[in-house]
């Protein structure tokens, strides 16, 4: 990796491409837990020395980032215009913080991403990707899908305090209740399965109960075992700290400024 980074132009940027997905994959593997963010730094400032560069061989370059091109792929059978939408509410979450934006127009904001997230339709998107004669394929990517849009409309209201304070408590009841619905009829042999790892945490940060939180255990330890990531565990971890550190007044949609106040960080896919 040094020499490479030394003689970019004779050896190529293709080992640089390599170790930026290295380093992020590695994260996912091992655990996810604090250390992600000096790694993904890394991957961006070598993406950055990158950048002037194009004479890599593009085939390789289209096989490492495969996962980059989710309007094909959908990865992790998440409608491509969810992720979209995740990665604006980051965006916005980091500019309201640094002060870029002000609170009301983080609140604009915020309500046009969950308007956007409750209006997707899922259902052509599954159409659009599975043929109609494939019942069990488009029943199980609809529900994937679904769990993926239910759980992003949560997080964009856990993610703004100034949302969570005008939303009627029914309609954050709703996205729970219809997000645990979408998520139990999944079974653990369906392909999709091990896509429901991120749905399941955030439905895990709404539940009060010990019958929900069990139930939220045992469904993340069945997706660690078909898929053994690290993060996962990092996942079932975290939400062991959240609910020991849970209060009555703290209610049940606030865990993302309760990790920021326990510095608490991890990557999660």
């Amino acid at each position: 990796m040094p020499e490479a980074l030394r003689n970019i132009d004779t050896i190529g940027a293709d080992v640089i491409l390599a170790t930026v997905l290295f380093l992020i994959n590695s994260e996912l593997i091992e655990s996810g837990w604090q250390s992600w963010r000096p790694h993904l730094e890394g991957a961006k400032k070598l993406l950055n020395m990158m950048e002037p560069y194009a004479s890599f061989d593009t085939t390789l370059r289209d096989y490492i980032v495969a996962d980059c091109y989710v309007t094909n792929n959908s990865f992790f059978c998440c409608p491509p215009e969810v992720l979209d939408i995740l990665r604006e509410t980051a965006q916005l979450l980091h500019s309201e913080s640094q002060g870029s934006v002000s609170g009301q127009e983080a609140l604009v904001e915020f309500t046009n991403l969950l308007d956007r997230a409750q209006r997707l339709d899922v259902l052509q998107w599954a159409k659009d990707r599975v043929p109609d004669s494939n019942e069990v394929a488009l029943w199980s990517s609809c529900r994937t899908g679904s769990a993926h849009r239910l759980a992003t409309c949560l997080y964009i209201i856990q993610s703004s305090p100034a949302l969570r304070t005008r939303m009627p408590d029914q309609v954050c009841k709703s996205l729970i209740q219809d997000l645990y619905e979408t998520l139990l009829p999944l079974p653990d042999e369906d392909p999709n399965f091990k896509a429901t790892g991120w749905p399941t945490f955030i439905y895990g940060t709404t539940a009060t109960t010990p019958e929900s939180r069990a139930w939220v255990m045992d469904r993340l330890k069945m997706v660690a075992a078909i898929c053994p990531w690290g993060f996962l565990y990092s996942a079932i971890d975290t939400l062991q700290i959240l609910w020991k550190n849970q209060t009555q007044d703290d209610g049940y949609m606030n865990w993302v400024k309760k990790l920021k106040d326990l510095n608490v960080d991890f990557l999660m896919v």
